[in-house]
């Protein structure tokens, strides 16, 4: 088996912001709080009301309506209070007070952060992932922009690899991708000299995962 190299990236969702490491795993150990991270990823700021709008906490919250306004509220204090993420502004609403937070942290763990979750953290970080690419994609083909570059991608591969191979291929495509990503949003926002209404939203989603073998038919 393939040794892991120590302070590797495990690539599982990308938001706004530094790397953070240990302190992530708290923040990915209960899945709401996973939602919330994923959520404020793509809107970039966001208030728990929005989030229960959203349908966040769908299965850990109850059916009260305050019941679940409150999850979400809670496990939000504790992303702040993590510094996952930091509270925006407030407004107020019908005699209350609404509060935004913005994230504070690219939800990037090391191998051996991720390694150390519980598999129902790790299940639970990973649909919010998929539940997150899946609405990109859906927003961007309802609003018709998916399709506006005839240089869009869309690449499904099925390969047959080794162990150590696809360790490699995921490390690879973690690596570069995130490092070239970023520099073209520097570039593009030099292009505009620090003016961001001048660009325009684009999403990337990368996959990287082990397939069931394909069923064969009975002889």
């Amino acid at each position: 088996m393939a040794k892991r190299k120590r302070g590797k990236k495990a690539a599982t969702v990308a938001a706004s912001g530094g790397p953070v490491d240990g302190v992530l795993a708290k923040g990915l150990a209960h899945g709401t709080r996973a939602e919330i991270l994923a959520f404020l990823a793509e809107h970039e700021i966001a208030s728990p009301v929005e989030m229960d709008k959203a349908g966040l906490a769908r299965n850990g919250a109850g059916d009260p309506k305050r019941k679940k306004l409150a999850h979400i509220s809670y496990h939000v204090r504790v992303l702040e209070k993590l510094g996952l993420v930091k509270f925006a502004y407030s407004r107020p609403v019908r005699g209350a007070t609404e509060h935004f937070y913005i994230p504070n942290a690219r939800m990037l763990l090391t191998i051996e952060d991720w390694s150390g979750l519980p598999e129902s953290a790790k299940n639970d970080v990973s649909i919010a992932a998929l539940e997150e690419t899946f609405a990109l994609a859906r927003k961007a083909l309802s609003a018709h922009t998916f399709d506006t570059f005839d240089e869009r991608a869309v690449i499904n591969l099925t390969l047959r690899l080794t162990d150590g191979k696809f360790r490699l291929l995921a490390e690879e495509l973690t690596e570069f991708a995130l490092k070239r990503c970023e520099q073209l949003q520097a570039e593009s926002i030099g292009e505009v000299d620090g003016d961001l209404a001048r660009l325009k939203y684009f999403s990337t989603s990368m996959l990287a995962y082990e397939s069931p073998p394909p069923k064969r038919p009975e002889p």
